[in-house]
């Protein structure tokens, strides 16, 4: 019969062995962001959210940023990501195998560039100085929908999610009010007209 101590001796150091082969490290992770296929990547203040999934559902909340580019460092396993720029915001599901290299996470949050501006008239310049500028999700009737962003600025320019969104300006204590709509990958002016006065 063989010795109890070096069976138990022999086993211990087979569990290590074995441990360490299957130990799991930890891979630089970089998260990038567009705003529609083949569009270069975003960069600036934004925010990012992971969360490791358990039994197909969002877990633990392991990492945040608040630029993008982010980079983190993450072990191998189902990862829920929340990426928000601006108006844009996209949560989507990704794998990160094993490996000893970085990797790097594309992001297409299907969303557009939109400069809005306010004139007096058809034709006339944009009305210059801070302006303030309110965009909501369209919504029928007189429900109102929910503020996706906003800017102080004379033309601010914005990335929205793709949709139908209602702009409210705000100029010398007059609100006007214009229907814009937003296509993945466009970048395009709307301009609000103040002919009417306003409300």
């Amino acid at each position: 019969m063989a010795d109890w101590k070096s069976c138990t001796g022999a086993g211990l150091a087979a569990l290590a062995l074995t441990a360490g082969a299957h130990a799991v490290h930890a891979r630089p992770v970089e998260i990038k962001a567009v705003p529609a296929d083949g569009a270069a990547a975003l960069q600036g203040a934004a925010k990012v959210g992971v969360w490791a999934m358990t039994n197909g559902t969002a877990g633990p909340h392991v990492a945040a940023r608040d630029r993008l580019p982010a980079k983190l460092s993450l072990e191998p396993g189902r990862y829920r990501l929340l990426v928000r720029y601006q108006g844009a915001r996209r949560v989507i599901d990704r794998t990160l195998e094993a490996g000893d290299g970085p990797a790097t996470w594309r992001i297409d949050l299907r969303a557009g560039h939109v400069r809005l501006e306010l004139r007096p008239q058809p034709g006339q310049p944009p009305i210059a100085g801070e302006l303030g500028w309110k965009v909501r999700t369209y919504a029928r009737g007189k429900a109102a929908g929910k503020q996706v962003a906003e800017a102080a600025a004379a033309r601010p320019r914005l990335l929205l999610d793709a949709g139908w969104y209602e702009v409210a300006v705000t100029n010398g204590g007059r609100t006007h009010e214009h229907v814009v709509q937003v296509r993945p990958g466009e970048d395009v002016v709307y301009s609000v007209i103040a002919r009417d006065g306003g409300s």
